[in-house]
């Protein structure tokens, strides 16, 4: 038998990490909740100071039916997000020619963007967003994470097609960061 005393002595502890369990899980349901919906305009023309094409803006990325923007933690330690973004090389000629253009955003610096965009020679480009500024506004900022952590900025990996308006057609996310939205299943589903 336990010991009542250990109960009384523990109990509270017990009682806290299954609260901080649930609430964490909580937290976690929620990311696809996240950011704008179909049918928003979105909430930033994706200026920066930073990036591989400095001072361009939304207009300047997008092709004559929009674009699809690609929000990922990092080009630098996350394999998934690495393995995301060579995919989408793979297709970006495809939907090129059907009429979008494809633009990655991650808070990596320009120079970690840069390296990770020659060593794996990305055609499409990317930005660097280091103070988070165009993830704050889309909303979809991870806020799992410290504030003193180095991983804070990230944002939640969502994909957004975007019709050359500005509006929201199609938004992609999973609940789970490792996995992601197939790049073909997106293609076909652009070709409806």
């Amino acid at each position: 038998m336990i010991d009542k005393k250990i109960i009384y002595k523990y109990g509270w502890v017990i009682t806290c990490l299954f609260f901080f369990m649930c609430s964490s899980n909580i937290a976690h349901a929620n990311i696809t909740d996240l950011g704008p919906k179909v049918g928003d305009e979105i909430p930033s023309d994706l200026s920066t100071v930073y990036g591989s094409a400095p001072k361009s803006t939304f207009k300047d990325y997008t092709g004559s039916k929009g674009l699809i923007i690609l929000f990922v933690r990092s080009t630098d330690w996350c394999p998934y997000c690495q393995s995301q973004l060579v995919d989408w090389n793979e297709y970006y000629e495809k939907f090129k020619t059907m009429g979008y253009k494809v633009v990655a955003i991650s808070y990596d610096t320009p120079n970690t963007i840069e390296n990770f965009m020659r060593s794996r020679k990305i055609l499409y480009p990317m930005i660097s967003d280091p103070q988070s500024q165009i993830i704050n506004k889309f909303g979809i900022l991870n806020t799992n994470i410290d504030e003193q952590s180095l991983f804070y900025g990230i944002p939640h990996p969502y994909i957004y097609v975007v019709s050359s308006s500005g509006v929201i057609l199609k938004r992609f996310v999973e609940a789970d960061y490792k996995k992601r939205p197939s790049v073909e299943g997106i293609y076909k589903s652009l070709l409806d």
